[in-house]
């Protein structure tokens, strides 16, 4: 679970976060434990060694 017992995506549309808000978030949470890579089939992530 998350903040106060939430999901990140209840905790995005309580606070009314837009897509794009909640997707750039999950993305920079991402970065910090890899790579994401867009590819033809979608987003891959990479993690770090």
């Amino acid at each position: 679970m998350g903040i106060k017992g939430m999901t990140v995506r209840d905790w995005g549309t309580e606070n009314l976060k837009t897509f794009e808000e909640q997707f750039e978030f999950g993305m920079e949470v991402l970065k910090r434990f890899g790579e994401v890579v867009a590819t033809e089939e979608g987003w891959k992530f990479v993690p770090f060694e």
